[in-house]
């Protein structure tokens, strides 16, 4: 009992630390925004939301444009990708809630405070933590969709050369999103005394590029590379980034397309919140923000938080 009010008392200072006590609640005063994008984890959110919403929105906008002249292939096609768009959208509004700064620091708490042996196998595997939920949304959205499509194209269509193509590339993107999925699980946060597990770096890091009789350049790509999930976000912040260059020159070329500028809107702003989440993902910079200032009492330029803007 003693310990669970020790919990429950860590909790609560945890809670009155990093949130405020009255939640702003105008839209024309900083701290409102303060509060709702006040760290790169919370922008980054935000723009993985309004990603997936241009996703859905272009998936719709294709289906649409197809109707009339897909094949029966191509139209379950396009909607198991409407379907996968739906659940990139549930997991990023996971993801928003994830990353208010009490959240993150309650979630951070409990890996460490509660023994994952204490928990159920669904607990302990998948719903132990917002970030946990989230990842395995964005796993399904890769997943469910695609197999129920291969299902529908071998079975019902007898198409089995596109069921396994399919089928191939879905496994490959599930696996690779189950690995990001791995290092939200308790057992990988509380790896390393709480810094997560380093299976990346130890295995693959330091043999490939030598660094270990290199001790500057170990604890350069430790800093950097040293846990799976600071590899996950350089993985998708590079990702992101390469694929926002084309859809830029896309849309410069062919201003006028709705098809290219739905693109766009699809991918920019998770190119942009992949790199906001890099930053976020270090431990000096975790609930800090490129946009706001770190102090208590910010004012800027004469404008108090309290202050309305407009």
């Amino acid at each position: 009992e003693e310990d669970e009010e020790e919990a429950i008392d860590e909790e609560a200072f945890i809670i009155t630390t990093y949130k405020p006590e009255v939640e702003p609640r105008d839209p024309r005063t900083k701290a409102f925004w303060k509060r709702h994008m006040g760290t790169d984890s919370l922008v980054g959110s935000y723009l993985f939301l309004l990603s997936s919403v241009g996703y859905l929105s272009m998936t719709i906008y294709s289906l649409h444009q197809k109707s009339n002249t897909a094949t029966s292939v191509q139209f379950a096609l396009q909607l198991a990708n409407v379907f996968s768009a739906v659940l990139f959208t549930l997991s990023s509004l996971y993801f928003i809630k994830l990353s208010y700064p009490e959240i993150i620091m309650l979630m951070i708490y409990r890996s460490a405070a509660i023994d994952p042996e204490t928990m159920t196998f669904l607990e302990r595997y998948f719903t132990a933590n917002d970030m946990l939920i989230a990842l395995w949304l964005a796993t399904a959205a890769l997943g469910l969709p695609y197999l129920s499509l291969v299902l529908y194209e071998c079975l019902v269509l007898g198409e089995w050369v596109n069921g396994l193509i399919v089928f191939l590339t879905t496994i490959l993107g599930v696996a690779l999103s189950g690995v990001m999925s791995a290092t939200a699980m308790p057992d990988c946060m509380r790896a390393n005394n709480g810094k997560g597990t380093r299976v990346v770096f130890e295995k693959c890091v330091v043999p490939l590029l030598g660094l270990k009789n290199d001790s500057d350049r170990f604890t350069f790509y430790s800093k950097h590379l040293g846990n799976d999930g600071l590899v996950v976000a350089w993985t998708l912040g590079i990702l992101g980034t390469l694929c926002g260059i084309p859809v830029t020159i896309l849309v410069i070329l062919h201003p006028r397309s709705i098809s290219m500028w739905l693109i766009f809107w699809s991918t920019m702003p998770f190119s942009v919140g992949s790199l906001l989440f890099v930053r976020a993902s270090y431990p000096e910079t975790m609930n800090s923000s490129i946009f706001f200032s770190d102090e208590e009492n910010d004012v800027s330029h004469g404008i108090d938080e309290g202050t309305p803007l407009l």
